[in-house]
């Protein structure tokens, strides 16, 4: 939708190109203000912090079906939260490094995320529109629907398969491979011949093949492992520095496209 709204908006030649886009962006985070007023706290969070147990499992009844066993898992929740408190009684920041384990989980927590970044994503994502326009093949917004769409396709496939193969390193070496692979021969060609016809189909084709190794063995995977690596004790606080550190990386590569002095 963004990209439809983007590509009428950039036709107009007064401020309304990009006022429209910017307030369209909006709505969804409005509906969901307004939605967050209607709905109970969470029954973890008020037991974690005012202990006030009748208010948590009128929340939980009010968020579960009906029928559903609201005391049994009332009663887990409740002990995990316990032995949850036990652990994290003394955690901090330095703990995160203190010992060799713990600082080998978190240096592998945030690489996990950072593969996002060092895979070109970002770089491909918000510049793939621009490098269709340079590569002169069919209509780059067409182009860039498509390029969406093959990334949505494969979001849809991983969805099904993310819990039941267990092969995170190697979907993740996979991945990151073909990912490079991809952007060294786009390089190449275009390199070899710019702007010659053969060039811009290859450049379309292998930018949708990055995108589909992307979304189904990068983006996917990379969450799930970093979030898996952590110890329990930990595992908050690791995964929160880990995903600050992922979308530094993130944004990192998308300024030195934007400014040289980047």
């Amino acid at each position: 939708m963004g990209t439809v709204i983007d590509n009428f908006a950039n036709q107009r030649t007064d401020r309304t190109a990009y006022i429209i886009p910017l307030g369209i962006v909006y709505i969804a985070p409005g509906i969901l203000a307004v939605g967050l007023l209607f709905i109970p706290e969470s029954p973890r969070w008020l037991l974690a912090k005012g202990g006030n147990e009748d208010a948590a499992i009128k929340s939980l009844r009010w968020l579960r079906p009906q029928g559903w066993a609201v005391d049994t898992e009332f009663n887990e929740m409740r002990s995990a939260l316990e032995t949850e408190q036990r652990l994290q009684s003394d955690v901090g920041i330095v703990d995160l490094f203190k010992n060799p384990v713990d600082r080998r989980r978190t240096l592998l927590s945030a690489g996990a995320l950072l593969c996002q970044a060092s895979s070109g994503s970002m770089f491909i994502i918000a510049f793939g529109t621009y490098f269709f326009a340079i590569a002169g093949i069919g209509e780059p917004f067409r182009n860039s629907v498509i390029l969406i769409a093959v990334g949505v396709l494969a979001l849809l496939i991983n969805g099904t398969v993310v819990t039941r193969l267990g092969y995170r390193r190697t979907m993740l070496l996979t991945g990151m491979l073909l990912c490079g692979i991809c952007q060294l021969v786009i390089a190449a060609v275009w390199q070899a011949s710019p702007f010659a016809q053969a060039s811009g189909n290859t450049v379309v084709a292998l930018s949708c093949i990055y995108v589909f190794f992307y979304s189904g063995c990068v983006s996917t995977y990379a969450w799930v492992a970093g979030g898996e690596i952590p110890s329990q004790r930990l595992r908050s606080h690791t995964f929160g520095l880990a995903t600050a550190i992922a979308f530094l990386g993130a944004v990192r590569p998308a300024m030195v496209a934007w400014h040289p002095l980047y």
